[in-house]
Formats: C-alpha cells, structure tokens, sequence
C-alpha cells in the first residue's frame, strides 16, 4: 500500500487501529541539511505493510493516533534517529517501543547487528541490496524501490514476536525496560546547544579555558546550523571551533585571522561569536567545562581499565550478551576514575551482571587469573 493522500493516510490509521504491533522505518536526506529531510515512512503490523510519502502527504498529525497507542507496541531498529525525525514530523514520540538493535545484544547477538542479519537470522531471508543508495527524494519510486523500502519493516513484526518469547523465556525481557522507556522519552531528543562541544574533534586536546570558548563557540554553531537548517560544518568545521578555542579572538580581526573563518561567516555572526567567547571568558571558571581524557592516554589507568575489561568480556560472554550493550571503554574509564553516577553500567540488569562486581576489582575485593587457559575470578585474601 503506498499512501500519497491525506484520505489515503486516514484509511491506513483505520486498518492498523488495533493493532499489537506497529513497525516502524523511515527513509532520509541529511547530506545538505541540519534537520534530515523525512522522504518516506514505512510502517507494518502483522497483517499491513504500506509506506507513507510525507512528500506528497503535507499533514502527518493522523500518525499521531498510532504512535500515542499504549496497547500499540512502536518496533524500530536502531530506531534513536528515526523516532526523533519522527518527533520533529508528527509532534509525537513513539510509545512504547521496543529496538530490535538493542534487544539483539541480549540474545546473543552482537549490539551493531544490521537489519539485514536479524532477518537472515530469524526469517531465514536474505535482503536485496541494490537500492541501498537510492536517492528517496526523487517521484516516482520504482517498484523495486518501493519493495525495498517495505523490506525494512515487512519483516520486523515477525522479528519481534520471536525476540520477546526469547526475552521472555530467558527472564531478561525486563532488562530492556529502561533502555526502551529512554527511547521514548521526548527529552532524550532535545536540543542541547551548549553540549555540542563534545562531540567536536580534537577538543579533549585543549584546556578548561579553551573548552569554556569551544563550549561557546560550538553551541553558536549548534544554534545557527539550527537556524538556517545547514549542516553544522558549513557554519564552522571543527578544526575551525579547535583552532578559535585555542586563540580566544577577542575582535572579529582576530577572530578572522583563523584561516578559513571569513570563508563561513561574515562580519555579523562574525561579532556574535566574539560576543559569546568574551561571555564565556568572564564566566566563574569553576563553571567552565571539563573533557574526560581517554585511558589509553594515562599509562597509570590503563592496566586498571585493561583488567575491567576483561571483567567485562567474560561476564557478558557467560551470559550470551554483547558487551557493547553493558558498557564501553569509557564507561570504564569513568568508573575506574570515580565518576560512575549516571552511567547505565551502574543501574538495573548491569550492575547486577556485572557492575557490582567491576566496582570489586577496583576495591581489591576481587581477584583474576588464569587456569588451563581461561580467566578465572576469586575474591581476594584480604577480603
């Protein structure tokens, strides 16, 4: 069913109210925009697969009724970035939603797991992937493209509803609770202008007070990014935010001596960034930000994270888990430096498969070695 209509779009709500399941994909364009631009959403319950062409269909609100549906089970994979497209669309966040992604890791799977080998895997079908790099922008679609698309969401109910009995049957359906109420949570897709630094190359090279004005600056060129709907890079590189921390310009001349600044900006925003590193300059500098520093790159930390590590390693292969999804090398590098508060290794199924114990090693109440080739853990004499 392919739905270019607003009477169309009415006519599918109806024939999937009710429904226990609804799966859910989208197809985008982010190459020149910030907001990616939504070209399709495909949508599927057990018994309807359609796509729905916001390009043609100009009021999405009636998708409202769906994605609000308690009794309505929302299955994505890998689903952060198209629920919030989805929010930005419809003005709504899916719930409850389950992520085929995210479930994968606990049966067994690795966490990065493509759609394609969960099908392969539980379907026992191998996806065609000729029209991977289709341009969705373009009218018509092919037929080929159109069952492509259909293809990533034909597939997911049935992935589901074998997950969740395996979930189930294992006890760990529960496990997942929080990390699906996060998915659903519209915070977790608010815009944070002033957290944009850390995820700028090279910042965690500068000082706190170079990352108080990579802080400022970055968050300018969240805002502006934001404002013309531009990618973020077209406004600033990164090596252009790095390069601007490291001088603190105090006047639009100095500010342009960054080679390839007045490439970007002109004389205006050129002054509005002069006026945010001086603000953020004579700021208290307890205030100022702080970059967590990698622990391969403190030789005195890293056998500590090296031996967490291979904690890790063991307890999630014990219990048929991907580690990725109970913790990655920086959260043990937080953990190992103190600063554990607010990491999900620390809550829930993951400090009780692991957390805890991690928690142990770094008291000394636990010790490792090895025994006929395989890791063994013992607590410790002293304990």
């Amino acid at each position: 069913m392919y739905v270019s209509t607003r009477s169309e779009l009415h006519e599918l709500v109806e024939q999937m109210r009710g429904s226990e399941v609804l799966a859910v994909d989208t197809e985008f364009h982010s190459e020149r925009t910030y907001y990616p631009k939504l070209c399709l959403i495909q949508l599927g319950s057990d018994e309807v697969c359609a796509i729905v062409d916001p390009l043609q269909v100009d009021d999405l609100t009636p998708l409202r009724e769906l994605f609000e549906d308690r009794g309505m089970v929302k299955v994505f994979h890998s689903g952060n970035q198209d629920i919030d497209i989805l929010n930005r669309a419809i003005g709504a966040v899916p719930s409850p939603v389950f992520d085929t992604q995210v479930a994968a890791g606990l049966l067994g799977h690795s966490q990065q797991t493509g759609y394609g080998a969960l099908v392969k895997a539980f379907c026992e079908v191998s996806l065609p992937k000729a029209d991977s790099l289709t341009d969705w922008t373009r009218r018509p679609l092919t037929d080929a493209q159109v069952e492509y698309a259909l293809d990533d969401v034909r597939y997911l109910p049935n992935i589901y509803h074998i997950m969740r009995k395996r979930l189930v049957d294992s006890g760990r359906l529960d496990w997942l609770a929080d990390d699906f109420a996060q998915l659903a949570d519209p915070e977790s897709y608010r815009s944070r202008p002033e957290e944009a630094w850390r995820k700028v190359k090279r910042v965690s090279s500068l000082t706190r007070k170079q990352l108080a004005v990579a802080q400022a600056v970055a968050a300018w060129r969240e805002r502006a990014a934001q404002h013309r709907d531009i990618p973020r890079k077209w406004m600033l590189a990164d090596e252009h935010v790095v390069e601007i921390a490291r001088r603190a310009p105090r006047s639009k001349a100095a500010l342009f001596e960054v080679r390839g600044v007045s490439d970007h900006i002109g004389d205006k925003q050129a002054a509005e960034i002069v006026e945010e590193i001086v603000a953020a300059l004579e700021r208290d500098p307890d205030t100022w930000p702080k970059v967590q520093h990698r622990a391969h790159a403190q030789s005195e930390s890293a056998g500590v994270v090296d031996c967490m590590l291979a904690l890790l390693h063991l307890r999630a292969r014990e219990n048929g888990v991907a580690s990725q999804i109970i913790a990655t090398k920086d959260d043990l590098v937080r953990l190992a430096r103190g600063e554990g508060d607010g990491l999900a290794l620390m809550s829930g199924w993951r400090r009780k498969l692991v957390g805890d114990e991690l928690l142990d090693l770094l008291d000394g109440k636990v010790g490792m070695y090895v025994q006929d080739g395989t890791l063994k853990v013992t607590k410790s004499p002293q304990t």
